[in-house]
């Protein structure tokens, strides 16, 4: 069953990870799992310029995010995609909201850390698909692909 907009932006506002998603150089996927905020329908995540993420989105825009429950019978998953993205050097406000919605009580270690870490940017996209499912596997597009 296909999740509402009001269900999926309450299950992305739930402290989970997600897999990000990039192309590396030889057309490869490149995946890594992250900590991110959803916020007035964007994705935000926090990085270093260094990383091969970072790299490949500097290099091909494309990216996407995959949400989900591992190992419930009745998983939930959003995939959220674009063809670009925004990096912005620094830790923008964001970095605190994600350090609080994984922290928990000591978010303040958490941001701490990230923000003692060289180089950190902010990646941030407007999906341009969206996909969700629940329980059956049905799925249904929110935002198609615009051509």
């Amino acid at each position: 069953m296909p999740m509402s907009r009001e269900e999926m932006d309450a299950f992305l506002a739930e402290p989970r990870n997600a897999i990000v998603a990039t192309v590396n150089p030889d057309g490869f996927p490149q995946l890594t799992p992250i900590w991110f905020h959803w916020e007035d329908g964007t994705v935000y995540f926090s990085t270093t310029a260094p990383r091969l993420k970072t790299r490949n989105l500097e290099r091909d825009g494309r990216v996407s995010i995959c949400v989900d429950e591992p190992g419930d019978p009745d998983q939930r998953t959003v995939v959220l995609a674009a063809e670009t993205c925004e990096i912005t050097p620094g830790l923008g406000t964001v970095t605190e909201k994600i350090a609080r919605k994984y922290g928990g009580e000591n978010w303040e270690s958490s941001y701490e850390h990230i923000a003692n870490t060289p180089d950190r940017v902010v990646v941030s996209y407007k999906p341009t698909r969206v996909l969700t499912w629940s329980s059956s596997g049905d799925r249904r597009v929110h935002v198609q692909k615009n051509r």
